[in-house]
C-alpha cells in the first residue's frame, strides 16, 4: 500500500474519531462494574431476607450467576487496562514498573488498623496481634449453630446407606 503525503492528514482525524468511539463504547459496556455488583448483591440480600427460608432458589441462583458474570466482566476490563499501561508505558526494568510497584505496595500496607475502642492503632507489633487476634475470633466457633433449617431447602444427595 503506498500512501502520499496527504493521506495522513485524512486518516489522522479518523483514527482520533475510532478512537473516541471506543472510548465511549467502552465506558457506557464496562465502566462501573462494581456498581452494578454491589447492585445485584443488595438484590440478592433483599430476595434472601424477605422470603425467609421458603426463598426462590432459580432466582437466587440467577442473581448469584449475574453476579459472577458481572465480576469476571470487571476483571477482564482492569486486565486489558493493565496490559494497555504496560505496553504503553513498558515493561522489562523501567521507571515504569519501579513506580508501579512502589505505589501497590504502599496501597497494601496496612499502616494502623482501630481497635475494639475506636482508637487508631499504629505500632507494628499491636497490629500484628490485632490481626491474629481478628483472624483467631473469625474462623472459631462459639455455640451450637442448627442449619437444620438451612440445610432443609436442599435435597439429600448423599443417602446414610451410602455414607457407610
Amino acid at each position: 500500500m503506498e500512501f502520499r503525503a496527504g493521506t495522513r492528514f485524512w486518516l489522522i482525524p479518523k483514527l482520533k474519531a475510532v478512537l473516541e468511539a471506543l472510548a465511549r463504547w467502552s465506558r457506557s459496556k464496562f465502566s462501573k462494574g462494581h456498581l452494578k455488583v454491589t447492585a445485584l448483591q443488595q438484590q440478592l440480600q433483599n430476595l434472601i431476607n424477605h422470603q425467609h427460608c421458603n426463598f426462590d432458589r432459580v432466582a437466587v441462583s440467577n442473581l448469584q450467576e449475574e453476579i459472577r458474570r458481572t465480576w469476571q466482566y470487571e476483571e477482564q476490563y482492569w486486565a486489558m487496562r493493565s496490559r494497555i499501561n504496560w505496553l504503553r508505558w513498558g515493561d522489562k526494568n523501567t521507571r515504569f514498573v519501579h513506580a508501579s510497584t512502589l505505589q501497590r505496595r504502599q496501597r497494601n500496607r496496612i499502616n494502623m488498623l482501630q481497635d475494639d475502642h475506636q482508637n487508631w492503632v499504629r505500632d507494628p507489633q499491636t497490629l500484628q496481634e490485632m490481626m491474629s487476634d481478628f483472624f483467631t475470633r473469625l474462623y472459631t466457633t462459639v455455640g451450637y449453630r442448627d442449619y437444620g433449617p438451612i440445610l432443609d431447602q436442599y435435597p439429600q444427595v448423599v443417602t446414610t446407606e451410602m455414607d457407610d
